[in-house]
């Protein structure tokens, strides 16, 4: 398990698909100190805009769970 860290860097639309895409690829570098890896994210995009077929797959098997 590691954290992906948005750091302000990445611009208005990488932050609508990280919030929306029910799936995505994140590019960025890896961090680890003290038993923690963190990957600093450079670049976000949805698995539904390199691959809509495995996006619809993904959808079609998994239900989101909302845990607010």
């Amino acid at each position: 398990m590691l954290n992906v860290v948005c750091g302000g860097g990445l611009c208005q639309r990488p932050r609508r698909v990280a919030r929306n895409a029910a799936c995505m690829i994140v590019r960025g570098m890896l961090e680890r100190k003290d038993g923690v890896v963190n990957l600093v994210a450079d670049r976000l995009v949805s698995l539904a805009e390199l691959q809509p077929e495995a996006a619809r797959a993904l959808h079609a098997r998994h239900r989101s769970r909302d845990f607010q």
